[in-house]
């Protein structure tokens, strides 16, 4: 049985296809996604607040602003407690070599292989979401 978390995340790619496949398996377990297509487009989402996101799902890759980018915009300039604080987990079907899985893991709460595997991301919604 599939563990079921009340939750809401915001998952951050420029493939379409890449937001509706991890949408839908996010709201398999219960957790409400919210998407954005771009960089810009994520933090100023953050930035509005208008609902917080327990999580955010990253992709490395993206025209404009890259998910780093996104990342240190987040937590810099916009710079509240939550901004600093809400997990972000890095998603991409980038082969990382050592030195930049290292470099990721300073920025990054976790990693996501594209595609996505269930069991994989079911364990980064239990590490991150499961209530004591």
């Amino acid at each position: 049985m599939r563990c079921r978390f009340n939750a809401a995340a915001l998952i951050v790619d420029d493939l379409h296809t890449n937001l509706t496949i991890l949408s839908a398996l996010l709201n398999s377990f219960g957790v409400e996604a919210m998407c954005a297509d771009n960089g810009e487009e994520a933090v100023e989402l953050v930035r509005r607040a208008e609902k917080q996101f327990d999580l955010i799902f990253m992709d490395l890759e993206m025209p404009g602003m890259n998910g780093e980018e996104t990342l240190r915009s987040i937590r810099e300039e916009i710079g509240t407690p939550y901004a600093k604080n809400v997990p972000v987990v890095l998603c991409t079907a980038k082969t990382l070599d050592a030195a930049e899985a290292e470099r990721f893991s300073k920025s990054f709460h976790a990693r996501l292989t594209k595609p996505v595997k269930l069991a994989e991301l079911e364990s980064v919604l239990a590490r991150f979401l499961a209530k004591p």
